[in-house]
């Protein structure tokens, strides 16, 4: 007997079964992603779009999780023989091959098939399936008691505005903008990729490219961006979308918002980042920088540079001064920093070491240089100029000037030069003499040097032969022995004469005299020792101070010319008085009117609203004069004046229509207001001052005793 009619109706069978399952949990999918995205789109405001992925992806999990469609024809037969009592539970010997079966068995298989062909299409439907219209039921009634409850329990706009409410009316619900992103692209110079910036807000350099995707709620034909309500970026659609693109470049600081299909979207804010110029801090040298006799001739140049985006070059510039008065003249060099900057790094150090001769510089000549850099946008920055001098010893033997001034210093000052001449006299000839001759020349010039360190101290007031060196901690007296209560005495005692305080000079002379005589101390030192080599540059720093308080003694007085006018010998001594008249003064106080006058007066009707009171028309002419100062602000600092732009535009047309307005709107222009006031310029007036108040009181009350 041919059994292909048989298998055929296992297979449709089984098929049906396995769709019914299926479908079963794909309607259960479709029900529990309808209760989701209800209740995400009511609290969040989450679009409905995000329901298709999360249907598939949950109908996929309930059919992987469940096991019951993967059935084979056994599992129909013996489904076949629980739903049907005329198969005689013989639907499985169908299955088998015929020369398998005896003889009472292919008689009852044959009587299965005749049966079966005539109940082919079994009547009964799938449990699943009715459990998955259940579910979808109970959705259905779960989404429509949620809809019904939270249209009736929709808050309504509230505020302590005395604006008396107005009739509920139907309006239909407009079109809203659901998501703004914003892609950045920086200027070429920066490096830095595009950057995506989410919720509207734009905070970008000077010279990016911006790109809007704006989805709304509906289908429109024409969208448009406008920036600080005058510029407009616009796109339109034969068709009409939902989805758009704008590509901009960077408008400028300020605010912006989308308006299509006559709607406007909320405000939001661009803000310019600005480009920092370089930034150069140079370590070292100081900013005057004096290198003496003796001194190795070269400083170590230190210098950090940093920018926001990168350096792309660099240079260290001086300048050579050489020559005096109008003889000067100048050099102009680059010193090369050995720094490439190929890679535009965003922090560069500069670590060099300048030598003087190498510039052809000479003792007497000043240095001036600067450190500048330019970043990758072509911006220039310059550090501080700082000098470094190298000291001309030859000056120190120069007579001009030592015969003009006052002659209060002493002339025995003369002989520090000749201990240097005779100093350097000394080594030169170190060579050709013997090593007692060198050494007693060299402990001569140090009782030179003392005794004319004695003769400079007397101008101190010093009358013995020891000097107290500066920067010791101790003090000897006459016998060598320390004087441990000198400090005591001198912290707590009463000095009815003190030596330094006897003499003619001011305070800054004698602190300098006293280095002089420091310096001749450390120079004796050095040639007492032998060591006249060591001794030079403390000699040449005693006749550079000593040079100095001479040329501080010159003084220059301008010659000062009186011009008075010329008398009248007819009418000198006659006594007329006729010309003479009381002057008349004229006051007039004429008001101009202040920048902030409209801030003021908007601010007193908010004030105003928080209270309680009324309002009238001029009071929202006010407010309207008030917006365009803040629309002003808001362009210069969106991050303090943005909100509260957004506020005053939600309460002007509420004031229009006469309808409430929130307080807390009222409160964040208050206090906007506050902030863009300054304070007034003070008036002129008569001030009563505080001691003839206190004079006032004593007398009234005297006159009181009187009586």
């Amino acid at each position: 007997m041919n059994k292909a009619p048989v298998n055929i109706i296992f297979q449709k069978i089984r098929d049906a079964w396995v769709r019914s399952t299926w479908l079963a949990w794909i309607i259960t999918a479709i029900s529990i992603s309808l209760v989701m995205g209800f209740f995400l789109s009511y609290l969040f405001g989450i679009s409905y779009l995000w329901l298709i992925p999360v249907t598939i992806i949950l109908a996929v999990l309930l059919i992987r999780i469940d096991k019951s469609w993967k059935i084979d024809v056994i599992d129909v037969a013996r489904f076949l023989d629980r739903e049907y009592p005329e198969l005689e539970e013989s639907s499985v010997l169908l299955l088998n091959n015929t020369d398998d079966l005896n003889f009472l068995q292919q008689i009852q298989m044959q009587k299965a098939m005749s049966r079966l062909q005539r109940i082919s299409h079994p009547q009964r439907t799938n449990p699943k399936l009715k459990l998955a219209f259940g579910v979808l039921a109970i959705s259905a009634l779960v989404i429509s008691v949620m809809a019904f409850a939270t249209k009736n329990s929709l808050p309504k706009i509230t505020g302590e505005s005395p604006v008396a409410e107005a009739k509920t009316e139907t309006v239909k619900r407009p079109l809203i903008v659901k998501s703004i992103d914003v892609w950045v692209r920086p200027p070429a110079y920066t490096g830095i990729k595009e950057q995506h910036q989410r919720g509207g807000s734009i905070k970008a350099l000077p010279a990016s490219k911006l790109r809007w995707e704006i989805n709304v709620s509906g289908t429109i034909h024409a969208i448009e961006i406008v920036v600080n309500d005058s510029k407009r970026i616009s796109a339109q659609s034969s068709g009409g979308a939902e989805n758009w693109e704008i590509r901009s470049e960077m408008p400028g600081q300020g605010y912006y918002q989308v308006n299509f299909s006559g709607q406007s979207s909320p405000l939001y804010q661009i803000e310019l980042i600005t480009d920092q110029s370089p930034e150069i801090k140079v370590q070292s040298p100081a900013p005057d920088l004096l290198i003496r006799y003796g001194d190795p001739e070269r400083f170590k140049l230190n210098a950090l540079i940093k920018d926001d985006y990168g350096i792309s070059a660099a240079k260290v510039s001086a300048t050579v001064s050489r020559g005096s008065g109008e003889a000067v003249k100048f050099e102009q060099k680059n010193i090369p920093t050995g720094i490439h900057f190929s890679a535009h790094a965003r922090e560069y150090q500069i670590n060099q070491q300048i030598d003087l001769k190498s510039l052809g510089m000479i003792p007497g000549d000043e240095l001036y240089l600067f450190v500048s850099a330019v970043d990758n946008n072509k911006q220039e920055k310059r550090s501080d100029i700082f000098r470094v001098i190298l000291e001309d010893t030859a000056q120190l033997f120069s007579m001009e000037g030592l015969n003009s001034g006052l002659d209060i210093k002493p002339e025995f000052f003369r002989s520090q030069r000749q201990i240097i001449i005779e100093t350097e006299q000394l080594l030169r000839d170190q060579l050709n003499i013997s090593k007692e001759q060198f050494q007693e020349k060299s402990n001569s010039l140090g009782i030179d040097q003392k005794l004319l360190r004695l003769r400079y101290g007397k101008f101190l007031g010093e009358e013995s032969s020891t000097y107290e060196h500066e920067g010791d901690g101790h003090e000897d007296d006459a016998t060598g022995i320390p004087d441990n209560n000198a400090d005591i005495l001198s912290e707590y005692g009463h000095s009815h004469d003190n030596a330094e305080d006897a003499t003619y000079f001011d305070a800054e002379t004698k602190k300098q005299l006293r280095a002089t005589l420091n310096e001749m101390w450390k120079s004796e030192l050095q040639l007492r020792t032998y060591k006249p080599k060591d001794a030079l540059p403390f000699e040449y720093e005693a006749l550079r101070l000593l040079k100095d308080l001479q040329q501080k003694s010159r003084a220059y007085v301008a010659k000062t010319n009186l011009k008075t006018t010329p008398l009248k010998p007819e009418t000198r001594l006659t006594g007329d008085l006729r010309e003479i008249v009381q002057p008349v003064y004229s006051i007039f106080n004429e008001y101009k009117p202040s920048p902030d006058d409209p801030v003021r007066n908007a601010l007193g009707t908010m004030n105003d609203l928080m209270a309680g009171k009324s309002f009238n028309s001029s009071d929202l002419e006010e407010l309207r004069k008030a917006h365009l100062v803040l629309s002003r602000r808001a362009m210069d600092a969106p991050a303090d004046y943005l909100a509260a732009l957004k506020s005053l535009r939600t309460i002007l047309p509420a004031l229009e229509s006469n309808q409430p307005v929130q307080s807390a709107d009222v409160i964040k222009v208050s206090k906007a207001f506050q902030l863009m006031l300054t304070d007034p310029s003070a008036t002129p007036s008569l001030k009563t001052p505080v001691d003839k108040i206190l004079s006032d009181i004593y007398f009234s009350n005297l006159k009181k005793l009187q009586h």
